[in-house]
């Protein structure tokens, strides 16, 4: 699944990050099933056409500039694992994973 997404349509969904993540973010989406387990969901957001401006301190990213995050999402009970995370954008990369409880 492949959907942009901008200020107004984050904000109606609940991840209002404004003022520091402007634009629009194309957000695709894989789910892959197999039998009696649950499906595997990858993400993938381009930040391309975003503006990214004090999440860091120093750092900022200008509309236009590449920019992307990828990772594997896991619901677990209570828990949101973010697997196989990885972040790159100008002078920054990240790999890792985040437990959200």
């Amino acid at each position: 699944m492949r959907a942009t997404l901008d200020e107004a349509q984050r904000q109606r969904r609940g991840f209002d990050l404004r003022p520091a993540l402007a634009g629009p973010i194309t957000a695709n989406v894989t789910l892959t099933f197999e039998r009696n387990d649950p499906p595997d969901v990858g993400v993938t957001l381009d930040l391309t056409e975003s503006r990214i401006e004090g999440i860091i301190p120093g750092f900022s990213k200008r509309a236009g500039q590449p920019g992307r995050v990828t990772f594997d999402y896991e619901a677990k009970g209570d828990r949101v694992l973010l697997g196989n995370l990885v972040v790159d954008l100008p002078g920054i990369s990240l790999k890792g994973r985040i437990d959200l409880q």
